[in-house]
């Protein structure tokens, strides 16, 4: 699969990012800049990012460092990453680093749950809830 990702507005108010195949640091720096591009421009307090289609081979801290050096560029937003597992070490480490840069973030496995999510007033607590 080759490297690649893809960056939409689906509606007013969301950012969707997706990202495929296998990430290396060159193709994420094009992602990073591409994705805060539109964000700085267009400011919007929802983001989607979708990684079901994303690899990692590399190592964690690596992962985490860009994680934290996009979130710290971006403005406070809410985030749902869409991954294909919820233990997925690609969607976690992402977590990771915009949680602990102020971002409101959480894992989704359903594409609907994570859009109800954004869509809402809830934050991250209300997902443990019973």
């Amino acid at each position: 699969m080759p490297r690649r990702h893809d960056i939409s507005r689906p509606r007013d108010g969301l950012i969707r990012i997706e990202v495929y195949g296998e990430r290396d640091p060159g193709q994420a720096q094009v992602t990073i800049a591409a994705f805060l591009d539109i964000q700085n421009a267009n400011p919007s307090s929802q983001i989607l990012f979708d990684v079901t289609q994303a690899t990692y081979s590399g190592a964690p801290e690596a992962l985490y460092g860009r994680a934290r050096q996009c979130a710290q560029g971006m403005t406070p937003c809410k985030v749902a990453i869409l991954a294909e597992r919820l233990d997925s070490e690609f969607a976690r480490f992402w977590r990771r680093g915009l949680i602990e840069s102020g971002h409101e973030t959480a894992v989704f496995v359903c594409e609907q749950e994570a859009d109800a999510w954004l869509a809402s007033g809830s934050d991250t607590d209300i997902l443990f809830l019973a």
